[in-house]
């Protein structure tokens, strides 16, 4: 199920953050079906605001929509992160989470058009895939569980090939989800797994 930003936590009736809820949920909504050349009109209209208000909320159309995608982002982190907690392995938790993001047309299909349309623009600002993923990789290669010398190389590479796979599974829903830990398996042969071990890291049945 696609959940709200985490501003929707915060919000009470009627007040300033109930419309900044209403303006982020839109954003995400438009970037997801027209990409970044959705328009402030749009965007207001679908909130059911007036123009001058996402000035005055966001100060401007950029800073809406790198909100709405840094929250969108933060959403998916935060279903991830609590998804893997149980697993005691740090190395079989970043392959849950990679296999969870595989999985976002079923789970959160709003965010993975979202990210689809936006993943050019993320990849430039470096966001999506670091530097909470960066980090993590980091100490698994500290703590010699896996063997990587450029792990931002490696990760812009995954990122940009999970986006693809998020483009081809939204585009036709015959392509299964397992296809996701297929990418997720080659992911950890790049950073130093053989392929053996990346299959069995992948291979336990997974429902989201």
């Amino acid at each position: 199920m696609t959940t709200l930003s985490r501003y929707s936590r915060e919000v009470t009736p009627g007040g300033r953050d109930r419309t900044r809820v209403a303006l982020v949920r839109a954003a995400q909504e438009l970037l997801a079906e027209q990409g970044p050349a959705a328009s402030v009109t749009a965007i207001a209209e679908r909130a059911g605001v007036a123009l001058q208000t996402i000035y005055n909320q966001a100060g401007s159309k950029a800073e809406l929509l790198a909100l709405a995608t840094s929250e969108a982002i933060a959403d998916i982190e935060a279903f991830m992160t609590a998804r893997s907690a149980p697993l005691p392995d740090p190395l079989a938790r970043f392959a849950l989470q990679m296999r969870l993001y595989g999985r976002l047309p079923d789970s959160h299909p709003l965010y993975a058009r979202l990210l689809v349309q936006t993943a050019p623009d993320i990849i430039g600002r470096r966001q999506g895939y670091a530097p909470r993923a960066h980090d993590e990789v980091r100490r698994l290669v500290d703590a010699g569980r896996l063997h990587c010398d450029d792990i931002e190389l490696v990760l812009m590479t995954a990122f940009a090939a999970f986006e693809r796979l998020l483009a081809v599974r939204l585009q036709d829903p015959h392509v299964p989800p397992e296809r996701g830990d297929d990418l997720a398996a080659l992911i950890l042969v790049l950073l130093g797994l053989t392929a053996h071990e990346a299959r069995a890291l992948v291979s336990s049945p997974l429902e989201v």
